[in-house]
């Protein structure tokens, strides 16, 4: 009886490895996985769960568990609700209102379901029966000491979500980059992200996050301090990227990017089509082990009208106030040829391989992801 078992489970694990990113046999999915997508299901049937999602929105508008879509904003500014100036989620910014149009609250374990797409070392696609978020070491879900300061739609969420590249190679780079790995939410098409970002569309796109304490073991090579700051994979760590798609021109470079070195941020934007356009913020000391919040509004586009500028809560103190860390810069938002943008987030580096190359294997934590529309005419500065 034993050794059927045996055989079983080692032709069920055999399946996922050969489907890859296809849907494995009903017989999988009743067997070696069934407690777990029970819990799983029983977590998003549960009504307590669905009427704890709902209560965040106003009355009549859309509550699906896993898309914010047109959720009008619950702040200061909206509803008559009013905030100390400290927990203020506008704080420090030239504009004051708009549409919270997606957003990842870590509300569920299930970061698949609003992101709907993952590439770390258990997975390399869209969810399918092999991938198992309870079993994710690299992508952990924890219910509770998120940021504590309200989110922009006015309600503090205690939620949060661990992306680290610890553990086993990524699958995607194991296949096609050998000496890189990474832990990643998000992906390139409608159907494998959080949010399409549209051109002529204007967004102020926030979230917070939690740098690890640096250690001997985990400190990141690179620098971002002047007078030489390192860029790219072999010194620094990806925190998030934005990637251009569309028009029937497959997926472009990443033109806007965030990195983690060993002693702050750094900011990228490939503002037009030649490496010498690319555009640096470096934030040297940032503080570790506190909440960070940082801000990107943008105007999306190809063209002439495509604009953006970086903010920052990155203090790490106990009140929400966002400061300018760059100006309004005038540039090329999507690229040439391309009509929308997906954003992913988690660490993505190259592999250390001894004291001259590569990153050590790192992570950070991520709360309260956002993308509010507002209006284009809003001011700069």
């Amino acid at each position: 009886m034993k050794l059927w078992l045996f055989s079983l489970l080692a032709i069920l694990l055999t399946g996922c490895q050969k489907e890859g990113t296809k849907t494995i046999t009903e017989n999988a999915k009743n067997n070696t996985s069934k407690e777990i997508l029970d819990k799983r299901e029983e977590f998003h049937l549960n009504t307590n769960n669905v009427e704890k999602v709902k209560s965040n929105f106003p009355d009549g508008v859309s509550t699906d568990m896993y898309q914010v879509e047109e959720v009008l904003l619950k702040s200061s500014h909206k509803n008559g609700a009013t905030f100390e100036k400290a927990k203020d989620p506008f704080a420090g910014l030239p504009f004051n209102s708009g549409t919270v149009v997606a957003a990842d609250y870590a509300e569920n374990r299930d970061a698949i379901d609003l992101w709907k797409y993952i590439s770390n070392s258990l997975l390399a696609g869209k969810w399918n029966s092999c991938y198992v978020s309870w079993y994710d070491t690299q992508i952990v879900w924890y219910d509770s000491e998120g940021d504590p300061l309200p989110a922009l739609d006015g309600q503090v969420h205690p939620g949060h979500r661990l992306l680290q590249t610890h553990g086993s190679q990524s699958k995607w780079d194991f296949e096609f980059q050998k000496n890189h790995t990474r832990s990643q939410l998000g992906g390139w098409t409608d159907d494998e992200t959080i949010h399409v970002s549209r051109e002529g569309q204007r967004e102020f796109i926030v979230f917070s996050l939690k740098l690890e304490d640096v250690n001997p073991e985990n400190q990141i090579r690179g620098t971002v301090r002047a007078p030489y700051p390192k860029t790219g994979l072999d010194w620094l760590s990806m925190v998030s990227q934005f990637k251009s798609y569309g028009a029937g021109n497959g997926v472009g470079s990443p033109n806007i990017s965030i990195y983690e070195g060993n002693d702050g941020l750094q900011f990228a934007v490939q503002e037009y089509e030649n490496d010498a356009a690319k555009y640096y913020v470096n934030v040297p000391d940032v503080p570790r082990g506190v909440w960070l919040r940082i801000g990107l509004d943008v105007m999306w586009s190809s063209g002439v009208e495509g604009a953006y500028r970086w903010w920052g809560d990155l203090d790490g103190d106990s009140s929400r106030n966002f400061v300018p860390l760059s100006e309004k810069r005038s540039a090329q938002t999507l690229r040439p040829g391309y009509s929308k943008a997906a954003m992913n987030i988690g660490p993505y580096h190259i592999i250390k391989d001894g004291e001259d190359t590569g990153v050590v294997r790192n992570g950070r934590r991520y709360s309260n992801i956002e993308f509010l529309k507002h209006d284009i005419n809003d001011r700069w500065d």
